[in-house]
């Protein structure tokens, strides 16, 4: 099938992306299509957009398929109905009722016993979702197309980013940049994903009755600027969430994570360090001297205690020549750990500093 499309709001490189022609006028798409098919909203614009003057310019034997609401395509021009009588008498006939090679479907398709007990048994698992603080689609929350199960795992790294910062680092902030990158920025469920990111900053900060209602609200009273901004470039990843955090003496942190699959979160650069590491319910956060014998001291100190590993990742900066170059490790634990193994693994030897991450 050669696709052809016409939307005035739609950007070109949607349309190269999705390798759809692109129409700068309705009336140049109608004499190509062999199938016409409309996914518009019903609105001024939009309503008899298809009525008898553009009906004569479509190819014979046309099929036109009405995805969208009611009221797009004039009946009147398209099948002549017609309503002879007084409101009350009217018995609402419409020709296409009897129009040879004409499928109408009535506004029910939910209204049937079974459907009705599963919007009831829908709405009680989200009341219950709701009171979980799980993320629901809900009346008072940013409106997003699509599915809410797409943008769960995002929500759920950007949440994780959030509560990592203020127990990896003490310093106040002032402001929270957020940039979404790749595919990601081009959905409408980043202003969630946002959300999410202020929840778990808000958590961080010790606030345990924060969620997607009230976040914006308790970040507005925190002081703290949120900036959301998107771009489609990107390199390596499909999609990626860059966070800044800028510190009240004027410093920039940033944390970058991506999603691979439903159930794997990574976090691709922390602090200045690269890293390629899945993210578990418990990490450790060390910075240490980047010199040899570094890795088996934490592994020996952990092992020790009986704490099993199950991930264990370095990154490092660029090199540029110093004498005394650092690295960071995230360690993922299966299970917490005491204050006190945490002194003793930043009395190692070439370790800088430990941070417990608490991320589940």
């Amino acid at each position: 099938m050669n696709v052809v499309a016409y939307d005035p709001y739609v950007p070109q490189e949607k349309f190269d992306k999705l390798g759809v022609a692109r129409c700068k006028t309705l009336d140049e798409l109608l004499p190509q299509c062999d199938l016409i098919t409309l996914h518009t909203p019903k609105t001024k614009e939009t309503y008899g957009i298809l009525s008898k003057e553009q009906l004569y310019k479509c190819k014979r034997g046309v099929r036109i398929v009405n995805a969208a609401r009611g009221g797009l395509v004039n009946e009147q021009d398209l099948a002549e109905p017609s309503y002879n009588k007084a409101p009350g008498e009217q018995e609402y006939d419409n020709v296409l009722l009897h129009a040879p090679h004409c499928y109408i479907t009535p506004h029910l398709g939910a209204s049937t016993v079974e459907a009705t007990a599963k919007v009831g048994q829908g709405i009680v698992e989200l009341i219950d979702g709701a009171l979980k603080g799980e993320l629901v689609a809900a009346i008072n929350m940013p409106q997003f197309s699509g599915s809410i199960e797409d943008i769960k795992p995002y929500c759920s790294l950007a949440e994780k980013i959030g509560r990592m910062y203020f127990q990896a680092e003490a310093t106040p902030i002032t402001k929270v940049e957020v940039r979404y990158r790749g595919e990601l920025a081009e959905s409408s469920g980043t202003g969630i994903i946002t959300l999410s990111l202020m929840m778990g900053l808000l958590k961080g900060m010790g606030n345990d009755h924060v969620s997607y209602v009230n976040a914006q609200e308790c970040m507005d009273e925190s002081g703290i600027e949120v900036v959301e901004t998107k771009t489609e470039s990107i390199q390596k990843y499909n999609n990626l969430i860059n966070v800044k955090f800028v510190t009240e003496d004027g410093r920039e942190l940033k944390i970058n994570g991506t999603v691979f699959g439903p159930d794997t979160e990574v976090i691709v650069s922390f602090f200045g360090y690269e890293m390629n590491c899945p993210l578990s319910n418990t990490v450790l956060a060390l910075k240490n001297n980047d010199v040899p014998g570094v890795i088996g001291r934490i592994a020996t100190v952990l092992g020790s205690h009986n704490i099993n590993i199950a991930s264990m990742h370095w990154g490092r900066k660029n090199q540029d020549g110093s004498d005394n170059p650092h690295a960071q490790a995230f360690v993922a634990i299966d299970q917490p750990v005491s204050q006190d193994i945490i002194d003793e693994l930043s009395k190692a030897e070439g370790v800088l500093k430990v941070s417990l991450l608490e991320l589940g």
